[in-house]
Protein backbone atom coordinates (compact mmCIF):
# COMPACT_ATOMS: atom_id res chain seq x y z
CA UNK A 1 0.00 0.00 0.00
CA UNK A 2 1.30 2.98 -0.77
CA UNK A 3 0.08 6.51 1.14
CA UNK A 4 0.88 9.56 0.56
CA UNK A 5 1.22 12.88 2.26
CA UNK A 6 0.79 16.40 1.15
CA UNK A 7 0.15 20.32 2.13
CA UNK A 8 -1.46 20.83 -1.19
CA UNK A 9 -2.00 25.12 -0.51
CA UNK A 10 -5.39 25.23 -1.56
CA UNK A 11 -7.12 21.97 -3.04
CA UNK A 12 -9.02 24.26 -5.63
CA UNK A 13 -5.99 26.23 -6.97
CA UNK A 14 -3.73 22.98 -6.91
CA UNK A 15 -6.20 20.65 -8.43
CA UNK A 16 -4.67 19.95 -11.74
CA UNK A 17 -1.84 19.01 -10.34
CA UNK A 18 -3.24 16.58 -7.73
CA UNK A 19 -5.28 14.82 -10.40
CA UNK A 20 -2.23 14.47 -12.77
CA UNK A 21 -0.08 13.22 -9.54
CA UNK A 22 -2.55 10.74 -8.19
CA UNK A 23 -3.33 8.96 -12.23
CA UNK A 24 0.49 8.97 -12.43
CA UNK A 25 1.73 8.10 -8.88
CA UNK A 26 -1.15 5.70 -7.67
CA UNK A 27 -1.02 6.19 -4.23
CA UNK A 28 -3.68 4.32 -2.30
CA UNK A 29 -4.52 6.58 0.35
CA UNK A 30 -3.33 10.54 0.25
CA UNK A 31 -3.60 12.65 3.05
CA UNK A 32 -4.02 16.66 2.44
CA UNK A 33 -3.50 19.44 4.40
CA UNK A 34 -4.33 23.23 3.60
CA UNK A 35 -7.04 21.98 1.82
CA UNK A 36 -8.99 25.73 2.63
CA UNK A 37 -12.32 25.14 1.91
CA UNK A 38 -15.41 24.37 3.22
CA UNK A 39 -16.36 20.32 3.09
CA UNK A 40 -18.94 21.26 0.23
CA UNK A 41 -16.81 23.19 -1.94
CA UNK A 42 -14.41 20.60 -1.82
CA UNK A 43 -14.15 19.22 -5.66
CA UNK A 44 -15.15 15.30 -4.66
CA UNK A 45 -16.77 15.01 -7.91
CA UNK A 46 -13.06 14.93 -9.62
CA UNK A 47 -11.38 13.29 -7.30
CA UNK A 48 -14.04 10.28 -6.96
CA UNK A 49 -13.78 10.19 -10.86
CA UNK A 50 -10.27 9.17 -10.23
CA UNK A 51 -11.71 6.06 -8.34
CA UNK A 52 -11.19 7.75 -4.52
CA UNK A 53 -13.38 7.85 -1.78
CA UNK A 54 -13.00 11.48 -0.23
CA UNK A 55 -13.41 12.48 3.47
CA UNK A 56 -12.70 16.03 4.65
CA UNK A 57 -12.60 18.20 7.06
CA UNK A 58 -12.62 21.62 5.62
CA UNK A 59 -12.77 25.48 6.60
CA UNK A 60 -13.00 27.98 4.96
CA UNK A 61 -10.24 29.87 3.37
CA UNK A 62 -7.59 28.49 5.59
CA UNK A 63 -6.71 25.55 7.21
CA UNK A 64 -8.91 22.23 6.48
CA UNK A 65 -7.71 18.10 5.83
CA UNK A 66 -8.73 15.52 3.87
CA UNK A 67 -8.26 11.75 3.27
CA UNK A 68 -8.34 10.42 0.04
CA UNK A 69 -8.27 6.91 -0.27
CA UNK A 70 -9.36 3.62 -2.57
CA UNK A 71 -10.82 2.24 0.15
CA UNK A 72 -13.63 3.00 1.92
CA UNK A 73 -12.54 4.86 5.80
CA UNK A 74 -14.27 3.55 8.50
CA UNK A 75 -15.75 5.55 11.76
CA UNK A 76 -14.27 8.96 10.76
CA UNK A 77 -13.52 11.23 13.81
CA UNK A 78 -12.70 15.03 12.60
CA UNK A 79 -10.30 16.86 15.30
CA UNK A 80 -8.91 15.31 18.05
CA UNK A 81 -10.66 13.53 20.56
CA UNK A 82 -11.39 15.53 23.60
CA UNK A 83 -9.34 18.89 22.62
CA UNK A 84 -11.54 21.37 21.89
CA UNK A 85 -10.83 23.18 18.45
CA UNK A 86 -12.27 25.77 16.21
CA UNK A 87 -9.79 24.96 13.30
CA UNK A 88 -9.70 21.91 11.08
CA UNK A 89 -6.62 20.53 11.59
CA UNK A 90 -7.48 16.39 11.92
CA UNK A 91 -9.16 13.78 10.42
CA UNK A 92 -8.89 9.73 11.57
CA UNK A 93 -10.66 6.45 10.46
CA UNK A 94 -10.32 2.67 9.86
CA UNK A 95 -9.02 1.52 6.65
CA UNK A 96 -9.26 -2.42 5.76
CA UNK A 97 -10.85 -2.40 9.10
CA UNK A 98 -7.79 -2.69 11.38
CA UNK A 99 -5.37 0.63 10.49
CA UNK A 100 -6.03 3.76 12.07
CA UNK A 101 -4.94 6.58 10.10
CA UNK A 102 -4.67 10.40 10.07
CA UNK A 103 -4.30 13.45 8.23
CA UNK A 104 -2.85 16.07 10.52
CA UNK A 105 -1.92 20.01 10.23
CA UNK A 106 -0.10 21.36 13.42
CA UNK A 107 -0.04 24.79 13.47
CA UNK A 108 2.85 26.54 12.66
CA UNK A 109 2.40 28.71 15.85
CA UNK A 110 4.84 31.15 14.63
CA UNK A 111 8.19 32.29 16.34
CA UNK A 112 8.10 31.49 20.22
CA UNK A 113 7.08 35.04 21.62
CA UNK A 114 4.04 35.17 19.08
CA UNK A 115 0.42 34.24 20.93
CA UNK A 116 -0.15 31.68 18.54
CA UNK A 117 2.65 29.75 19.58
CA UNK A 118 0.63 28.85 22.79
CA UNK A 119 -2.28 27.27 20.86
CA UNK A 120 0.22 25.48 19.05
CA UNK A 121 1.82 23.59 22.56
CA UNK A 122 -1.58 23.12 23.53
CA UNK A 123 -2.36 20.94 19.62
CA UNK A 124 0.82 19.25 20.80
CA UNK A 125 -0.43 18.00 23.98
CA UNK A 126 -3.34 16.86 22.60
CA UNK A 127 -1.79 14.97 20.55
CA UNK A 128 0.64 13.56 22.22
CA UNK A 129 -2.31 12.46 24.92
CA UNK A 130 -4.32 11.08 22.44
CA UNK A 131 -2.04 9.18 21.45
CA UNK A 132 -1.12 7.19 24.50
CA UNK A 133 -3.68 5.36 24.69
CA UNK A 134 -3.57 4.27 20.83
CA UNK A 135 -3.52 0.44 20.47
CA UNK A 136 -4.21 -0.23 16.91
CA UNK A 137 -2.12 0.07 14.08
CA UNK A 138 -1.65 3.50 13.40
CA UNK A 139 -0.54 5.91 10.40
CA UNK A 140 -0.43 9.46 10.99
CA UNK A 141 1.12 11.92 8.14
CA UNK A 142 1.08 15.35 7.47
CA UNK A 143 2.54 18.87 8.09
CA UNK A 144 3.72 19.01 11.53
CA UNK A 145 5.18 22.04 10.99
CA UNK A 146 8.40 20.75 13.63
CA UNK A 147 12.20 20.14 12.03
CA UNK A 148 12.84 17.01 14.30
CA UNK A 149 16.82 17.37 13.31
CA UNK A 150 19.12 20.20 12.36
CA UNK A 151 19.89 17.57 8.72
CA UNK A 152 16.51 18.53 8.17
CA UNK A 153 16.93 21.93 7.35
CA UNK A 154 19.32 23.73 4.82
CA UNK A 155 20.18 26.40 7.56
CA UNK A 156 19.52 25.34 11.03
CA UNK A 157 20.36 28.21 12.57
CA UNK A 158 17.05 30.48 10.68
CA UNK A 159 15.31 28.06 12.65
CA UNK A 160 15.88 27.93 16.26
CA UNK A 161 13.02 29.58 17.68
CA UNK A 162 10.61 28.52 14.94
CA UNK A 163 9.63 25.23 13.91
CA UNK A 164 12.99 23.94 15.48
CA UNK A 165 12.64 25.38 18.93
CA UNK A 166 13.42 23.05 22.04
CA UNK A 167 9.93 23.54 23.15
CA UNK A 168 8.68 21.98 19.95
CA UNK A 169 11.22 19.34 19.27
CA UNK A 170 10.46 18.21 22.88
CA UNK A 171 6.95 18.17 21.84
CA UNK A 172 7.99 15.60 18.97
CA UNK A 173 9.96 13.39 20.66
CA UNK A 174 7.35 12.90 23.42
CA UNK A 175 5.30 11.48 20.68
CA UNK A 176 8.46 9.03 19.30
CA UNK A 177 8.38 7.97 23.59
CA UNK A 178 4.90 7.59 23.38
CA UNK A 179 5.70 4.71 20.93
CA UNK A 180 5.38 5.93 17.48
CA UNK A 181 8.18 6.31 15.05
CA UNK A 182 9.29 8.08 11.81
CA UNK A 183 9.76 5.67 9.01
CA UNK A 184 11.66 8.15 7.20
CA UNK A 185 14.27 8.92 10.06
CA UNK A 186 14.07 4.91 10.37
CA UNK A 187 14.84 4.43 6.85
CA UNK A 188 17.62 7.25 7.56
CA UNK A 189 15.38 9.80 4.74
CA UNK A 190 15.65 13.22 5.56
CA UNK A 191 14.94 14.83 2.62
CA UNK A 192 13.38 18.51 2.40
CA UNK A 193 9.40 18.59 2.12
CA UNK A 194 9.24 22.40 2.00
CA UNK A 195 10.80 25.65 0.24
CA UNK A 196 9.79 28.71 0.50
CA UNK A 197 8.18 30.82 -1.98
CA UNK A 198 10.56 33.24 -2.24
CA UNK A 199 14.37 34.26 -2.99
CA UNK A 200 14.42 30.66 -5.71
CA UNK A 201 14.21 28.80 -2.42
CA UNK A 202 13.53 25.41 -4.67
CA UNK A 203 16.25 25.91 -7.54
CA UNK A 204 18.82 26.62 -4.36
CA UNK A 205 18.22 23.84 -2.33
CA UNK A 206 17.02 25.52 0.76
CA UNK A 207 13.96 24.16 2.33
CA UNK A 208 13.43 21.90 5.50
CA UNK A 209 11.46 18.91 6.59
CA UNK A 210 8.49 19.59 8.30
CA UNK A 211 6.31 17.02 6.22
CA UNK A 212 6.13 13.39 8.57
CA UNK A 213 4.56 10.05 9.05
CA UNK A 214 4.46 8.97 12.51
CA UNK A 215 3.53 5.20 12.91
CA UNK A 216 2.80 2.52 15.36
CA UNK A 217 6.58 1.21 16.64
CA UNK A 218 4.85 -2.22 16.32
CA UNK A 219 4.37 -2.01 13.21
CA UNK A 220 7.26 -1.05 12.01
CA UNK A 221 8.46 -4.65 10.23
CA UNK A 222 5.18 -3.13 7.71
CA UNK A 223 7.95 -0.28 6.08
CA UNK A 224 8.64 -1.14 2.59
CA UNK A 225 9.78 2.01 1.53
CA UNK A 226 9.99 5.72 1.79
CA UNK A 227 10.34 8.93 -0.71
CA UNK A 228 9.86 12.36 -1.52
CA UNK A 229 8.51 13.19 -4.84
CA UNK A 230 10.07 16.46 -5.51
CA UNK A 231 8.43 16.70 -9.39
CA UNK A 232 5.60 18.34 -7.85
CA UNK A 233 7.02 21.61 -6.99
CA UNK A 234 8.68 22.40 -9.93
CA UNK A 235 5.92 22.96 -12.02
CA UNK A 236 4.44 25.95 -12.30
CA UNK A 237 2.17 28.00 -10.09
CA UNK A 238 3.06 24.70 -6.87
CA UNK A 239 2.46 24.64 -3.35
CA UNK A 240 5.10 25.12 -1.74
CA UNK A 241 5.23 21.35 -0.17
CA UNK A 242 5.96 18.15 -2.25
CA UNK A 243 4.11 14.60 -1.30
CA UNK A 244 5.67 12.58 0.95
CA UNK A 245 5.41 8.84 0.38
CA UNK A 246 5.23 5.95 2.80
CA UNK A 247 4.81 2.86 1.20
CA UNK A 248 3.98 -0.47 3.90
CA UNK A 249 3.60 -3.97 2.91
CA UNK A 250 0.13 -5.79 3.09
CA UNK A 251 -0.97 -5.36 7.03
Amino acid sequence: MKIATWNVNSVRVRLPHLISWVRESAPDVVLLQEIKCLDQDFPREEIENEGYNVYTHGQKTYNGVAILSKHPIEDIQRGIPLFEDTQARYIEGYILGKIKIASIYVPNGGHIHDPKFAYKMSFLTALNNYVADIKDIFILGGDLNIIPFDREASDPEEWREILASPLEREAYFHLIEKGLINPHHFKDHYDYSWWDYRGAAFRRNKGAKIDHFLMSKAAKDLIKDVSTDKTLRALEKPSDHTPVILEIHNA
